[in-house]
């Protein structure tokens, strides 16, 4: 547990420090984003759609904080979940309205079948933001699609494909 722990900060620490590296674009900076979209999740033989929901902030032109929330059945599961994470954007003097983004974060889940039980567990994602009216300095809409893989939740490494839409303030 500590292990992983400290991979996740020495993760965000390596992103921070090199998103100051490109302070004075900019791009994202300081405005807030809200993220609905539906999840599909692929795990042993069950396969299921989830809604997801994410807010975040960035800090640095390329680095955002997030919260995320997952919920939804699969089969007789009703499942809750929520996570910190953090994304870097890959923005340079020569993006338009294609942003791409990897990001790690930390998933908690609750799970229940009458009973309840949790679990977490690693997550990594990339994906990438399509700006629909503009470039990204300029829209404050997008449609966005991700890939998500989970380690070790319910004994199963979990793959998650994203589709959803995107608003910044």
């Amino acid at each position: 547990m500590f292990r992983k722990v400290m991979l996740l900060v020495i993760a965000m620490l390596m992103l921070s420090s090199a998103s100051y590296a490109a302070i004075e674009q900019t791009g994202l900076m300081e405005k807030t984003e809200v993220q609905g979209a539906f999840a599909y999740l692929d795990v042993a033989d069950i396969s299921a759609t989830l809604l997801a929901l994410r807010a975040g902030k960035f800090v640095t032109p390329n680095l955002e904080v997030t919260l995320g929330f997952m919920w939804g059945s699969i089969e007789d599961l009703d499942i809750l979940g929520v996570a910190p994470e953090v994304a870097y954007h890959f923005i340079s003097e020569n993006t338009t309205n294609i942003v791409p983004y990897v990001g790690v974060g930390w998933w908690y889940f609750d799970i229940s079948n009458g009973g309840s039980f949790d679990d977490n567990g690693f997550d990594f994602f990339a994906g990438a933001k399509f700006f629909m009216d503009g470039d990204y300095n300029t829209s404050n809409h997008a449609v966005f699609a991700e890939y998500r893989y989970m380690n070790d939740v319910v004994d199963e490494n979990v793959s998650v494909l994203m589709v959803g839409i995107t608003n910044f303030f």
